[in-house]
């Protein structure tokens, strides 16, 4: 894997589901198919992210949405630093966000 997960919660919010999971030890430029925990075969419409701390090198860190899967209940994602950057000892929370109630659950 390209990342470590260390927590993965979820949050209703009437028909809003959005769930967070924090990624350390993550390797930039790598896809990572991140279970997003949320209701089964869901499609996320949002996915973001916060850098709650920073890498060694202070580089700014980029998140694209690939793709995401209902039938893995994954998200793929990819983390970006400037050209000759580093992403070492970054934290990074990411947020997985559903319009439908979390009929089928979090996971």
């Amino acid at each position: 894997m390209s990342a470590t997960v260390s927590g993965n919660k979820g949050t209703l919010f009437g028909d809003v589901t959005e769930t967070e999971t924090t990624l350390s030890a993550i390797t930039a430029g790598a896809l990572i198919a991140m279970s997003h925990g949320g209701p089964s075969g869901a499609t996320p419409y949002k996915v973001s992210h916060v850098v709650t701390t920073a890498p060694t090198s202070q580089d700014p860190i980029a998140m694209s949405w690939e793709s995401s899967s209902t039938s893995a209940n994954t998200v793929s994602i990819r983390f970006t630093v400037p050209q000759g950057g580093d992403i070492t000892n970054a934290i990074v929370k990411v947020y997985v966000t559903f319009k439908d109630a979390a009929a089928g659950g979090i996971s």
